[in-house]
């Protein structure tokens, strides 16, 4: 399983950092994101400087960085189960107006405003833990199958199928 992280905050310096990434964000442009050329990560007025470091980061100083327009708030019920899935500890938003970077939001993940999201996230992966071991529990009956999961409506029910998981034409090639 692999997991991405964008940033982390130096302890030492953490006011200097945020001031810095601030000052970096106020040189980019936003732009199409279905632009073909690639991003160069150059230390040139507008481009962000990337260091790559191979000294161990402990997983409390990770960010999640989310950029966005300024008009718009951060939504918590989109953002918030990633996070609590990485278990990042912080949400830093950066706000654009008109492709300017205006103001950056930190969130702590553990803020107490939070508090309903983390219930609603943890609500919801144990509904899909007892899905997964009911389903685990279902397949490992022996002579049954094969099986379709099917979700309709937003409920998922697995129906013992009369087909074949996949064609004898593709089965073969393995």
């Amino acid at each position: 399983m692999g997991h991405k992280v964008e940033a982390h905050v130096e302890r030492r310096n953490r006011d200097d950092a945020l001031e810095s990434l601030m000052s970096s964000f106020n040189t980019l442009d936003v732009t199409d994101s279905s632009a073909t050329e690639q991003p160069q990560l150059a230390n040139q007025t507008g481009y962000l400087s990337v260091r790559r470091t191979s000294s161990e980061v402990k997983e409390y100083d990770f960010v999640e960085i989310k950029t966005m327009a300024q008009r718009k708030s951060v939504d918590w019920e989109d953002f918030y189960p990633q996070i609590y899935l990485s278990q990042t500890a912080s949400l830093h938003a950066a706000f654009h107006a008109r492709g300017q970077f205006v103001t950056i939001e930190k969130h702590s993940l553990n803020h107490s405003d939070l508090a309903v999201w983390k219930t609603s996230v943890e609500k919801s992966i144990g509904k899909l833990v007892e899905f997964l071991r009911r389903l685990i529990s279902t397949l490992k009956t022996p002579g049954d199958g094969p099986w379709a999961l099917v979700c309709t409506g937003g409920s998922m029910k697995l129906y013992k199928s009369t087909e074949a998981a996949l064609p004898e034409a593709i089965l073969s090639k393995f």
